[in-house]
């Protein structure tokens, strides 16, 4: 089962170049490669955020910072890594909390959503699946609930929508809230970082995971 996308004839035109695809599901990326595979990432990501700008009706004046949300979580959350090397081996990239790939998808959340095979064998399945949920959470949750109008601008939109999407709906103004823990401003205070150098067109500077 999923919610929109898979099977829907809608994503075909921005479907993301398969060759592309290809080459990305056999790469483990490193500190050796990572300025050959950072651009095509990039180029990647881009058109997962294509499609979802028309079925969600993202408010033009919002489009800037929207275009930043998927590549900004998936620097945040994989430095836009779907597979890692293990023993020589490519694999997909796991935390310990069983989310996996570019997006970090939990798959005991989202199970029975999406194929859990899927997301982890497949980067275009796996970003697609992320650039849904997050768009899911902007329009649902952060727009509707107008995020954007508690002093923080457009920018709160993704913000917000970062935070449901990494601690789940109900932390949608944990960015906001005083009194969080150390690890969780920690976090989101790094996702902000990092959606406003994707927003100002600092698109390779996911390239530092792999120097800091």
């Amino acid at each position: 089962m999923s919610w929109l996308w898979f099977g829907s004839t809608a994503w075909a035109a921005d479907e993301p170049d398969k060759e592309l695809v290809k080459r990305l599901n056999a790469w483990a990326p490193t500190r050796a490669d990572v300025t050959e595979y950072a651009p095509l990432a990039h180029q990647f990501l881009e058109t997962v955020t294509t499609w979802p700008l028309s079925r969600y009706e993202i408010d033009p004046a919002h489009e800037k910072i929207f275009r930043a949300l998927v590549p900004a979580t998936a620097w945040k959350e994989s430095c836009w890594r779907q597979f890692v090397k293990r023993k020589g081996k490519l694999a997909t990239l796991t935390s310990s909390a069983g989310a996996v790939g570019i997006m970090q998808v939990n798959v005991s959340v989202w199970r029975g959503f999406y194929e859990v095979n899927a997301l982890k064998r497949d980067i275009a399945y796996n970003a697609r699946a992320g650039g849904e949920i997050l768009s899911r959470y902007w329009t649902d949750y952060a727009v509707a609930r107008g995020e954007h109008k508690n002093g923080g601008g457009v920018d709160a939109l993704a913000r917000a929508a970062y935070t449901a999407y990494n601690g789940g709906p109900d932390q949608l103004s944990r960015y906001r809230e005083k009194g969080r823990s150390k690890r969780e401003r920690t976090v989101d205070g790094d996702f902000f970082a990092k959606s406003q150098r994707m927003k100002g067109g600092d698109e390779l500077a996911v390239v530092t995971c792999f120097t800091d």
